[in-house]
């Protein structure tokens, strides 16, 4: 149990006529208070009267002297307003006792009077609310790691992305090349028909080179029939590689606007992690 004291010069002193009117209203206290509550008003030996909650009842009866050690006791005692935080564990319920001493004329202690009030719905927030400072912790540790994953993947993503690029110019490159090849293929087969003609005209001393001529032209046709080849290949490489770098690169736009999702959930965990701390605050000022 958890004792507080606080000194009568921050506090109203409450003399006996306070104590009468007290008296008069305590019974209605439950009707016109939010929590639930319990009066009990002492002389400086017993329990003049008691009021009940109810679900609070802390089985005083009228007559019933005061307990060393109690509330009430350290009031009388101490001359000062005295609260006691009592556990759920004694009662069943958590509550709070207030025991504040009662004054005459004179400055004498004549008595007490002293409330208990539950703390349930208190409790039941504060717990609440730790649970959700919990819960909110897990949340932003999840984000966290994913937004570490996410960022990895993002840069492989932008690598990807730049040697996508990279094999598309490479394979445009193949244009200039195959076009190299067809001028010579185009030039070889010329030399070939011209070798012929010339070997046609040198009769059989351009045997040879006719033989030489003709081989030189299958060579040019075989070259351009192959040019063609990989013209094709060449075309459906360049579409596939066009169609994969577009995929990359919208993948990545959406790699992207998942960061800016990320970073807009990070905002709404800060303001749901200050919203429970003010709430753990404000119930800490009550219990």
């Amino acid at each position: 149990m958890k004792s507080v004291s606080t000194s009568e010069e921050t506090r109203q002193i409450i003399t006996t006529d306070i104590k009468e009117a007290y008296q008069l209203v305590a019974g209605y206290m439950c009707d016109i208070t939010f929590n639930e509550l319990s009066t009990g008003i002492t002389d400086t030996e017993k329990f003049i009267a008691y009021y009940k909650g109810t679900y609070l009842d802390l089985g005083i009866k009228v007559g019933d002297p005061i307990k060393p050690g109690s509330p009430v006791a350290e009031a009388i005692k101490s001359r000062r307003r005295v609260i006691k935080h009592i556990p759920k564990q004694v009662m069943g319920i958590p509550y709070i006792i207030t025991a504040n001493p009662v004054f005459d004329s004179r400055g004498n202690v004549v008595g007490a009077i002293a409330t208990g009030t539950t703390t349930e719905k208190e409790v039941l927030i504060k717990d609440s609310a730790e649970e959700l400072s919990a819960a909110i912790e897990q949340i932003n540790s999840a984000v966290n790691h994913l937004v570490k994953e996410t960022e990895k993947f993002s840069a492989l993503n932008d690598e990807l992305i730049s040697v996508s690029r990279q094999t598309r110019t490479e394979v445009a490159r193949t244009n200039e090349v195959l076009e190299y090849i067809r001028d010579i293929s185009s030039d070889s087969k010329v030399l070939g028909i011209n070798a012929s003609i010339e070997a046609s005209r040198a009769g059989n001393q351009g045997l040879g080179f006719r033989v030489v001529a003709a081989e030189i032209q299958k060579l040019a046709n075989n070259t351009m029939k192959s040019v063609k080849n990989i013209e094709e290949t060449q075309k459906s490489l360049q579409k596939t590689v066009d169609t994969f770098v577009a995929k990359v690169e919208e993948f990545s736009g959406y790699s992207h606007s998942q960061m800016a999702m990320m970073e807009e959930t990070f905002v709404t965990i800060e303001q749901l992690r200050k919203m429970s701390a003010n709430m753990l605050e404000s119930v800490k000022g009550i219990i």
